[in-house]
């Protein structure tokens, strides 16, 4: 995955500008708008729009930076708009073209899909989103169909292949490296129907036989040297049966000892059970590439973890089962786990269950490569104390970005915005800071005063809050009996020692009030500081719309990336058919 100063790559202005790629695609010839475009007699896209003189630094500003594609996204959204304008008076407009290695790298954010924040990285439902989205594209057009079948990353998902299915997927995929998904229970479940009424032992010898015959493991380890991402999830309702319904994932030969030298990324889901006590299948792999490995609801140790080696680079954890279920899961154990990690530098944790706690006081471990975490809490403010307790043994010395996602109710959202900043002293030092709000009701206000006021280094501050209702985005939201009812964002008058050297913010969402840049501006000059934003991406904030003169006086226009839903766009498009 790319990394850029924003984390990962946002989806949604992948997506808004996929669908705006499908309008483009229909018109074609130059369009003439020096706002936006160069003319070019071969008809390529201007790399000026990244601020760079040729294509080739251009294709690097996309790849590397959420400010090239989001500007890539408003840029192209401006040119349909003019193209449409032109069109309905009867000019002849067309749009350029753009590079295939810039199509390319957009056709493959396009079809990546992120899961929920609480599930794993790999599911049945995120992968079979991004092939769909690659079969959309492909039929587009005969160059996009090209392009795509040419790009080797997009057609070697493979997602419960069985012996019946596996030619035609031979044939896609050719020799290019495979992304793996096996889900055990899709198996059961294609027998689970028919064989209701049988006992469990009856069940799992004949389930043993229906999996023998699908020839999963047989088929998967077939191709075992171009396997780079593989994703297993077990299932908690066949547990007591996988050891005889699934031999190639217990203790068979055939899944023993096996070397997999292409394995990049390894994910393991279980679910609805607590597998910690239990021998994990991959625990005599070999696996010398492994950089990135994902687990649910278990912490390796042991051989299981020794088997991971101490290279990885990039972890996920979750834990999205009952409490009750966790019960082999203690902080402790978390805690030694990332520590055998010595060159770990993007890391992700995700709660929606609380840990066994345990007495961590005088604990300090060392974690010296993390320069990334992501935290998910989906819990209430009881367990922020557990997360408090996590994060003060925790010794990141170069951590530079911190991305804090909540779903929670909103009575204990910004007590926990302040007890996780305030729980680490890195958390001064980084110098981004994303925070999510997932709630589904959130009313009244979040004031993120107390929580700047601790992060002294931070240049790039991004805040994203839940979908408010579209009716509610024309009403003017700086009204205060308006305001009462509906979640604002607010810097309020909380004292600031030291101020941080903001020079990127994003926010998303209708529900800030449009006071806040001058709010923010007001803090800088009352310490006599210089507050000079270079990039503000406003996305989806309509409330900012009836204030837009006092808005580009405190951010100059050039600077500002609008990011709206783009409806009326697709819309507008789909009447100017070829």
């Amino acid at each position: 995955m790319v990394q850029h100063e924003f984390g990962r790559v946002d989806r949604g202005a992948i997506q808004a500008l996929k669908r705006i790629l499908l309008v483009v695609e229909k018109l074609d010839g130059h369009l003439v708008d020096s706002e936006c475009w160069n003319i070019s007699p071969e008809g390529i896209f201007a790399p000026r729009i990244f601020g760079e003189c040729d294509v080739g630094a251009g294709y690097r500003a996309l790849q590397h930076s959420l400010l090239g594609v989001e500007k890539l996204t408003a840029f192209i959204k401006r040119g349909v708009e003019i193209c449409g304008r032109h069109r309905k008076e009867g000019r002849r407009c067309c749009i350029v073209q753009l590079p295939d290695e810039i199509l390319v790298t957009i056709f493959h954010f396009a079809s990546q899909v992120d899961a929920p924040p609480s599930e794993p990285r790999y599911t049945s439902d995120t992968l079979a989103t991004a092939t769909a989205a690659s079969l959309s594209l492909s039929a587009t057009c005969r160059r996009f169909r090209n392009l795509l079948l040419a790009n080797p990353s997009e057609w070697g998902t493979w997602q419960n292949i069985d012996a019946r299915t596996l030619k035609l997927f031979q044939k896609r995929s050719q020799d290019r490296p495979l992304l793996v998904y096996v889900d055990t229970d899709y198996h059961a479940r294609k027998f689970r129907e028919e064989s209701r009424s049988m006992d469990p032992e009856e069940f799992a010898s004949r389930y043993a036989k229906f999996f023998t015959r699908d020839r999963v493991v047989e088929s998967m380890f077939q191709y075992r040297d171009r396997i780079r991402t593989l994703a297993i999830r077990r299932s908690g309702r066949e547990e007591g049966v996988l050891g005889v319904a699934i031999p190639e994932l217990a203790q068979t030969s055939s899944w023993q000892g096996v070397t997999l030298p292409l394995l990049e990324d390894l994910s393991v889901t279980y679910t609805g059970s607590d597998y910690s006590d239990k021998p994990h299948f991959f625990e005599t792999w070999v696996m010398p590439r492994l950089r990135s490995f994902s687990i649910a609801n278990a912490i390796p140790k042991g051989a299981s973890c020794t088997s991971l080696g101490t290279s990885l680079v990039t972890l996920q954890l979750t834990f999205n089962v009952q409490s009750s279920l966790l019960t082999e899961l203690s902080m402790l154990n978390l805690v030694d786990f990332l520590t055998s990690q010595p060159s770990l530098v993007d890391l992700t944790l995700r709660f929606e269950s609380r840990m066994s706690p345990v007495p961590v006081a005088s604990l300090s471990k060392l974690l010296q490569s993390l320069e990334t975490l992501h935290l998910h809490i989906q819990v209430n403010f009881d367990h922020s104390i557990f997360i408090w307790s996590l994060l003060n043994c925790l010794n990141m010395p170069i951590l530079r970005s911190f991305k804090l996602s909540i779903d929670s109710d909103v009575n204990y959202v910004q007590k926990i915005i302040e007890d996780t900043v305030r729980s680490n002293d890195r958390f001064r030092e980084i110098q981004s800071f994303d925070l999510q709000i997932f709630a589904k009701q959130v009313l009244g206000t979040i004031d993120v005063g107390p929580s700047f006021h601790h992060l002294l280094s931070l240049r790039t501050l991004s805040i994203a809050i839940p979908k408010v209702d579209v009716t509610v985005c024309s009403v003017n939201m700086w009204n205060d009996a308006v305001l009462a009812g509906y979640p604002t964002f607010d810097f309020d008058n909380h004292h600031v020692g030291r101020l941080a050297p903001l020079e990127r913010l994003r926010l998303c969402g209708n529900a800030f009030n449009p006071g806040l840049l001058r709010q923010l501006h007001a803090k800088y000059e009352q310490q006599e500081v210089l507050l000079k934003l270079n990039n503000l991406v406003l996305k989806n904030c309509r409330c900012f719309d009836n204030d837009l003169d006092a808005l580009y006086k405190l951010v100059p226009a050039n600077e500002v990336v609008w990011l709206d839903a783009l409806t009326d766009v697709e819309d507008e498009g789909s009447d100017d058919e070829m």
